[in-house]
Parts: structure tokens; sequence; C-alpha cells
């Protein structure tokens, strides 16, 4: 092998190039499903706080069969099993799509829901099998590359939806999204096989294994739940996570009713949504990489967690000003890409305080449980707000004290970090 080659190697390994390409198809066809399943759900826009509700009993039943399954099967009949039954289903939404379509309300509201959850089990696998395949000084070297496969392929899968909507229809996509699926899997099990690769040549060489190899039983729920409650600093963590998931299902809501009203047809609100998510994975990328590093040594984690919290309160008050679709099309956008490329990895951030413990357990608790809980709130609030008959400019200025309170949340949490990081400094 050439000095050249061996270079490329090492600062390459294969296993990352797999990797890497899996999380990008993996995106790709997730961003293809996603503006499909946000065009169809429209017609629900009088009914989302039902169909998010169903969202968030299927997500808590979801998450229970994947832990059972993830505590008896090993990682590759694991990734098989699970991405081959959402690849199944895909498949015969895709057959429904072409055979007819227009869908009955309830086979939309099956989707919208089927989309929730494909998202959420197919990237926890992902990263779960990353940890596995990665050890922890290789993940801190790559662990933020393999990351912008997700955004590019975001790019790529919105990119796609935007240019072929009116020549494949949706049917066609959803087809388009099921192939990278397949290959998902295949590069999947490439993964699974570089690590069991590696992992015996390390055994060759050292034949004893370490104790801390043996699989760890994964959480439940209601593990979660106890070290949550047992924490005030999680609890914090919770009510900052709540609002902001709340804020943004809010727009969410808001602007479907908008374009429900419009009257526009079904490919065009796909395209306008695929191209909201275009500019939204742009606009994060370069906030993630060009100014959350700069403004975390600038303003500090306090800052960088209330900043997002600045620009949603601004968005009400122009939304109160001028409530139109274009206006909450632009607020959609623009709280995605502070929300993204701010507030989360922000609240990551605020994980580095606790034990790897408090971590693991804690956080597959908030991101499924009360993620989706804050979406079903958030969804009758809207309900109950439309039902008085104010307009949903007037219901945003009235939701801005809410915001301050989530600005303030955001100012403990990211100053007790502050403090923390120069203490251990």
């Amino acid at each position: 092998m050439t000095p050249k080659a061996l270079l490329l190697r090492d600062f390459l390994p294969s296993k990352f190039i797999i990797a890497w390409a899996w999380f990008f198809t993996l995106l790709t066809s997730y961003y293809i499903l996603k503006p499909i399943r946000d065009g169809l759900g429209t017609v629900l826009a009088s009914q989302l706080n039902y169909w998010y509700l169903g969202s968030f009993v299927a997500s808590i039943a979801a998450i229970t069969i994947y832990a059972f399954l993830a505590n008896r099967l090993s990682p590759g009949w694991l990734l098989i099993v699970v991405y081959e039954f959402f690849a199944i289903t895909l498949l015969m939404f895709a057959a429904a799509r072409q055979w007819n379509e227009t869908w009955s309300l309830w086979l939309t509201g099956s989707f919208f829901i089927w989309v929730s959850v494909f998202n959420l089990n197919t990237v926890a696998l992902f990263w779960s099998i990353m940890t596995d395949v990665f050890d922890a000084k290789e993940s801190k070297k790559w662990f933020g590359l393999l990351a912008s496969a997700g955004s590019v392929g975001a790019l790529a899968g919105s990119g796609l939806t935007f240019f072929r909507i009116e020549q494949w229809s949706s049917a066609g996509l959803l087809a388009t999204s099921f192939v990278g699926l397949q290959i998902s899997i295949v590069l999947g099990l490439l993964s699974l096989r570089k690590r069991f690769h590696d992992k015996n040549t390390e055994t060759a060489r050292s034949p004893v294994k370490s104790s801390s190899e043996a699989k760890e039983p994964t959480p439940t729920l209601l593990d979660g739940l106890l070290r949550v409650a047992s924490s005030r600093f999680l609890l914090g963590i919770c009510l900052f996570v709540f609002i902001g998931k709340f804020a943004a299902t809010y727009y969410y809501n808001n602007l479907q009713i908008e374009l429900k009203n419009s009257s526009m047809a079904e490919d065009a609100r796909t395209a306008i949504f695929a191209s909201m998510n275009f500019w939204t994975q742009a606009g994060s990328m370069v906030m993630q990489g060009l100014l959350f590093a700069q403004l975390v040594k600038w303003v500090g984690v306090r800052g960088v967690l209330t900043i997002p919290c600045l620009t949603l309160i601004g968005l009400m008050l122009a939304l109160f000003v001028d409530a139109s679709l274009s206006v909450w099309i632009i607020a959609q956008v623009v709280q995605q890409i502070v929300g993204y490329g701010l507030m989360t990895p922000g609240q990551n951030l605020l994980f580095t305080l606790l034990s790897k413990q408090d971590r693991y357990v804690s956080k597959g608790f908030i991101d499924t449980v009360l993620f989706r809980f804050s979406d079903v709130v958030a969804a009758q609030l809207c309900k109950a707000l439309g039902s008085i008959g104010f307009s949903t400019g007037f219901n945003s200025l009235c939701l801005v004290p809410i915001l301050c309170l989530w600005g303030w949340i955001a100012w403990t949490l990211g100053a007790k970090h502050d403090k923390c990081s120069q203490e251990t400094g």
C-alpha cells in the first residue's frame, strides 16, 4: 500500500465513510417523507390535536417495543427488524398513494403518525449503533462530521422533493424513500460487520475481554421519569424543552391552518414545505458550523440559549402586526433555524453537567415522552384559542409572557453551566 493510500485511510477510516453514507441516506429518505407528510397534513389542520395525541401514544408504544427488542436481539437483527418494518409499511403507503390520490382522513392521519415514529426509531437506532462502532476517543473525533451527513442528507431530500414532486408525484417519491431505506439497511450491516472485524482484530492482539463490554439493558421510560423527578436541574431542562417544542408546534399548527384556508393544491403545499426544509437545514448548518462555537465564547451558554427565546418573542410580535401566510412561512423557517442551530446544541451542552447514567436514562425520556407530549398540549391550546374566535395574531401576542418565562429558564440553566465550566476550567 502506498504512503498516500495509508494517509487517506488514516484521515477517513472506512467505517466512518460507511457510517457517513448510512446517515446521509437515512436522512435523505426522511426528508423526502417529511414535506409529503406536511403537505398531506394540511387537511388535518382543524384536528391536529387528536393526531398529535395519536403520535404521543404511538411514540410511547414504539419506544417500549424498541427497548424490548433491543434487550433481546443482536444489533444486526435489531437493525433488520426495525428498518424492514418501516420499509414494508412505507411500500404499502406508496402503493396506496399510487392506487388512490385522494386519501381518507384516517389514512392521512396514519401516515402523519407513522412518519413521526419513523424518525424517532430509525435515527435513535443509528446513533446507538454508532456508539458501539466508534470508541470514546473516535467518537470525539468523528461524531461532529458524522452529524453533518444528516444535514447534507436533509438538503438532498428536501431538494429532491421540491424539484421532483410534479414529475414523480408523491407515490414516486415514497418509492424513492423506500429504496433509500433499503440502502440504509445494507450500509448499517456493513457498519456492524466493520465493527466486528475491528473487535476481532483487537481480541487477537489482547485476548482478555473487558467487563465493560457486556451489554447494558436499554433503560425504560419509567427509569427516565424517575431520574428526571429526582433532579431539579433535569426538571429545569424538561421545562425548557417543553416550552421550546410547544412554541415550535404552535407555529407549525397555525401555518397549516393558513395553508388550509388558502385552498392551495397538495403538490404546491408539499413543494413549499420542501423548500422550507431546505432553507432551514442550510441556515442551521451555517449556525452550527460557523456561529455556535463563537457565540458560546462571546456570550456563554446562557446567551446561546436565550437568543432563540428572544427571537421567538420577536416573531410573535411580528405576527401580531401581520399574520399573513407569507409571514407564517418566514416565522416557521426562522424559528427552526435558531432551534436547530442554537437551541438544540446548546441544550445538549446542559447534559454535560450530568453523570453518564443521568444523561443516558433521562435524555431518552425527554426526547420521546416530553417531546411528543408538548405537541399534544400545543395542539390543544391552538384548538382552544381558535374556538374563542380571536385572530392568530392576537393569540401570538398572548403567548409572549410564556416565552418570557422560557427566556428566564434558559438564562438560569445557561448561567449554571457557565459557572460550573469556570469552576472546573
